[in-house]
């Protein structure tokens, strides 16, 4: 097992504890996510999560999205994301790593790429429980054998069990 020193600044883990994961559960999200940058972050560029209490505000006529991966944890839209528990790191795109014990969500399980008029396009990548986009008026519309589901901010993703809202950011 590496040791780290004491003047290595990069970014641990979080311990999750089962009063987290109880709390999580209740407030409508099964576990913790985190969230992994596309390329080896260094000192001049943002974090890739944003905590906040509440929606950030709309800029422009076309909003910016935000994926809420977590009660207070967002991630920008700015590349493409891929969601699951186990997404490898690669070029281009943005890993989400959702901790599920369960295992109702698969290792690589959705992509999720914005589009240019302020909508998202989630695509099951194969998974064993599927994707499923919620729309703000309760109506289901599942993403089946890799079709591309547009979601627009208000809309719920489900992934396996795990719930994701898109909010304008």
């Amino acid at each position: 097992m590496a040791r780290r020193r004491k003047d290595d600044d990069t970014p641990k883990r979080p311990v999750v504890t089962r009063a987290d994961v109880e709390r999580d559960r209740q407030a409508g999200y099964l576990s913790r996510a985190w969230v992994l940058p596309a390329a080896p972050v260094s000192d001049d560029e943002p974090d890739a999560v944003v905590r906040t209490e509440q929606p950030l505000p709309t800029i422009g006529v076309v909003p910016r999205l935000v994926l809420e991966v977590a009660p207070g944890t967002v991630v920008p839209l700015d590349q493409p994301v891929v969601v699951g528990r186990r997404v490898p790191t690669a070029p281009g795109r943005r890993a989400v790593l959702l901790d599920d014990p369960g295992k109702s969500v698969s290792r690589e399980h959705a992509a999720m790429r914005p589009t240019g008029d302020g909508g998202l396009v989630v695509e099951d990548l194969g998974s064993s429980n599927g994707t499923v986009v919620v729309r703000a008026s309760g109506a289901q519309e599942p993403s089946v054998g890799g079709a591309q589901v547009i979601a627009r901010p208000g809309d719920v993703v489900m992934v396996g069990d795990y719930a994701v809202r898109v909010l304008a950011g």
